[in-house]
């Protein structure tokens, strides 16, 4: 977006500025109140003993997030993952609240800039990413942090944090065509958002490029239909109601021209580069759409203006619905997450614990919590997650296991056969 930060700002008075620290601590509190240090199937158990371990040169497509999850694991043990993307979700909403301030230039009432992390907080996906660990929540949020300040005479700043989210996860140099339409200068912008992640590339360029899991590996054919089926499911599910201010802000030109029409140009170029099912991809959209939020919300109580008051208490009302409702939607997925961790920590107290058996990231889950498990006897294996029993195919004579913390267990006393 071009400078838009030129006009003075003014200075808050005591009563706004109370309000803003106010939001902010809820906030704060909302993130301690669903916080876990129980991590959810997926790579995030995998990342933990990766670092725990110390092998920071594996896996280096996220050596980024990696670098981050080592310093938090180290001192916070389990509970550093989780911090990790609860940091980057405060930054996250503080980028929103200054990038919709500098985007409205002091139009509109003072507290209108809060709209925006106001919209994030009332995402579903935004309280997934900002509390369980995973590299998309703080990649999408150092997208964020780079829009806000790209328009804010802070392009050194912008840059570095857009290679940051690059390090982090590859998937966001689809965005930062993106930001680069953000601002002036694109192209000697772009190389300095790239100096990190080239560095990282020319220096783990055997794993980065070629290992397991490194950029060779990821690619594939692009599946542009279902890639926008999966960014639409994403989009339409996280903001149902307060989306429609996202899509009123549409009408005001300055969010149209500088973060609308750019961010239809990154989801275009996610949407073309996403390959793969687990990914969100377009998830930097939810993050950059609520810097338009504010900008609608204007547009809607100009076009009200006979009914000013009764335009901004629905707005409020509205995103304080969308916020109790997103949080309670991650309550559910904490409540969850720590039944299946305690599930299998149990499990890992057996003399002789059974074998993992489900996706990738059950099974690393499970290693996670049962450190080294010994073979079991006759090969037994569990379903997982915990709960769940073997599809009949796969497992004709299974068992059910009680737990003692309550609960129950499907194993299977031998190797399952492929699904």
């Amino acid at each position: 977006m071009p400078d838009l930060s030129t006009s003075p700002r003014p200075r808050l008075r005591r009563t706004e500025l109370l309000v803003i620290t106010g939001f902010f601590a809820t906030l704060a509190c909302l993130l301690a109140y669903l916080f876990t240090t129980c991590v959810p199937a997926g790579d995030g158990a995998a990342y933990l003993d990766q670092v725990l371990g110390g092998r920071l040169a594996e896996r280096t497509l996220h050596l980024g997030y990696l670098v981050q999850l080592w310093v938090f694991a180290g001192v916070f043990g389990d509970g550093g993952a989780a911090l990790v993307s609860a940091l980057w979700a405060v930054i996250a909403a503080l980028a929103a609240w200054r990038g919709a301030g500098v985007l409205l230039r002091g139009r509109g009432p003072w507290w209108l800039p809060l709209v925006a992390p106001a919209l994030l907080m009332g995402m579903a996906p935004f309280w997934r990413h900002a509390l369980f660990p995973e590299v998309y929540g703080p990649s999408a949020a150092a997208l964020l942090a780079a829009a806000a300040l790209r328009g804010g005479r802070r392009p050194l700043a912008a840059a570095a944090l857009a290679g940051v989210a690059v390090a982090m996860h590859p998937g966001a140099l689809a965005w930062v065509p993106a930001l680069a339409l953000m601002g002036a200068r694109p192209w000697r912008w772009v190389g300095g958002a790239l100096v990190l992640p080239i560095v990282v590339a020319v220096a783990f360029h055997g794993d980065y490029l070629h290992g397991d899991r490194g950029v060779l590996q990821q690619l594939d054919w692009p599946r542009p239909w279902l890639a926008a089926q999966r960014a639409w499911r994403l989009l339409a599910a996280a903001a149902p109601l307060t989306g429609a201010l996202v899509l009123l802000g549409a009408l005001d030109p300055a969010a149209r021209r500088n973060v609308m029409l750019p961010g239809v140009v990154g989801l275009a170029l996610a949407v073309l580069t996403d390959w793969r099912d687990d990914v969100p991809a377009a998830l930097p959209a939810l993050y950059l759409a609520a810097l338009c939020a504010p900008a609608g919300a204007r547009v809607l109580m100009d076009g009200l203006a006979g009914h000013r008051r009764v335009v901004e208490a629905g707005i409020v009302a509205l995103l304080v619905f969308g916020i109790g409702d997103a949080t309670s939607a991650q309550d559910r997925a904490r409540r969850v997450t720590e039944r299946e961790v305690a599930a299998i920590r149990a499990l890992g107290e057996l003399k002789s614990p059974p074998l993992p058996w489900g996706t990738f990231g059950e099974r690393a889950r499970y290693e996670h919590y049962v450190t080294r498990p010994p073979l079991a006897e006759g090969e037994q294996h569990v379903k997982l997650p915990p709960g769940r029993a073997f599809p009949p195919r796969t497992c004709e004579e299974q068992r059910e296991l009680v737990l003692r913390i309550g609960g129950r267990v499907f194993v299977c006393a031998r190797e399952p056969a492929a699904p």
